[in-house]
C-alpha cells in the first residue's frame, strides 16, 4: 500500500482512476449537460506511460489498456502515420519532495 496514493491503494490505481481512465472515455456534454458522445482524448493528444505502469495495467484494468492502444492506432490515422503514444525510458525515478 502506498499511503500517498490514497484513497487508492497505490499510484498505478490512483493515476489510472484519475488520469488514464477518464481521458479514455471523456463525455461531450449538451447545453443541458446529457451525453452526446464519449471520446477518448488519447487519439488526438500525446501520452506517455512508464513501462511497468502500462505492464500493471494491462492485468489490473484491461479494458483501460485495450482503450489505450486502440487510441494509438487511432491517432495513427489522425497524424499521417505517427502514433500518440510517446516511448519513455524503463527506469523512470520518481524523486520525493
Amino acid at each position: 500500500m502506498q499511503h500517498s496514493a490514497y484513497p487508492y491503494h497505490d499510484w498505478n490505481e490512483r493515476i489510472t482512476a484519475e488520469c488514464y481512465a477518464p481521458n479514455s472515455a471523456s463525455r461531450i456534454l449538451d447545453s443541458e449537460k446529457r451525453i452526446t458522445e464519449i471520446v477518448d482524448n488519447n487519439a488526438k493528444i500525446s501520452f506517455n506511460f512508464e513501462p511497468a505502469l502500462l505492464a500493471w495495467m494491462q492485468y489490473a484494468a484491461p479494458d483501460v489498456y485495450q482503450a489505450i492502444i486502440k487510441a494509438d492506432k487511432e491517432s495513427q490515422n489522425l497524424f499521417s502515420g505517427h502514433g500518440s503514444a510517446l516511448a519513455q525510458v524503463y527506469n523512470h525515478v520518481i524523486m520525493p519532495r
